[in-house]
């Protein structure tokens, strides 16, 4: 039965490829389409192998290997001499009843069992391959609830009570937030000047200066 590896036209117009080297490109569509490449996207070979498909020395091998490993479009198993070729059921997944029993015998067949969480989904899982999966997504969960609570403290206006030059460089770019930051400001007795050079600084009022200028 023959093997065939698809590549959508739209591979060219990634702006990922758009970026590489012919060198690192003519590798990329090696790495999807050479012999060994299996129906689940996982396959072992050795850096002998890829030099005699390919022309390439060791040394270069190992460093192209290295760069798309870098770029999260694979992850290499140096122990298994395993590839994972990631998001790779995302784009060559199937429906066929047989397409899925040989991917189901190809994940059984792979020696590193951390590589299969890799083809399987986005990107964002790729953290999670080759190692403490476990330790890592936690890690994740925990960093993305304490951006989560930035984000909340921002999005819920949760201003802070004095004048702060770094949070008001923060959101200089949202104009309504910036209003409402300035109208805190003044609700809490600060008042806005201008400098000599049109620079604006904000000045805290003390009582009495605050509540003559409520009375303006």
């Amino acid at each position: 039965m023959a093997k065939y590896r698809q590549i959508h036209t739209t591979f060219w117009n990634d702006p990922l490829i758009l970026d590489l080297t012919p060198e690192q490109k003519y590798f990329y569509i090696y790495l999807l389409t050479n012999p060994n490449v299996t129906q689940c996207g996982i396959y072992e070979i050795s850096i002998r192998q890829i030099s005699y498909h390919t022309g390439y020395n060791n040394d270069t091998i190992k460093n192209l290997l290295d760069f798309f490993e870098k770029l999260k479009k694979i992850v290499y198993s140096k122990e298994t001499n395993e590839i994972a070729v990631v998001n790779f059921l995302k784009y060559n997944g199937s429906e066929s009843p047989s397409i899925k029993k040989c991917i189901e015998k190809d994940l059984n067949a792979v020696k590193n069992k951390d590589l299969i969480v890799c083809i399987q989904s986005d990107d964002t899982l790729y953290t999670e391959c080759g190692g403490n999966n476990k330790n890592k997504k936690k890690e994740e969960e925990e960093e993305e609830k304490k951006n989560k609570k930035g984000i909340d403290y921002y999005n819920n206006i949760a201003f802070p009570n004095y004048y702060d030059i770094h949070y008001a460089k923060r959101i200089e770019q949202d104009m309504d937030m910036t209003k409402n930051y300035h109208n805190h400001l003044i609700a809490i007795g600060y008042e806005k000047n201008r400098t000599y050079d049109g620079k604006i600084q904000w000045k805290k009022l003390n009582k009495k200066q605050n509540d003559k200028s409520i009375y303006r």
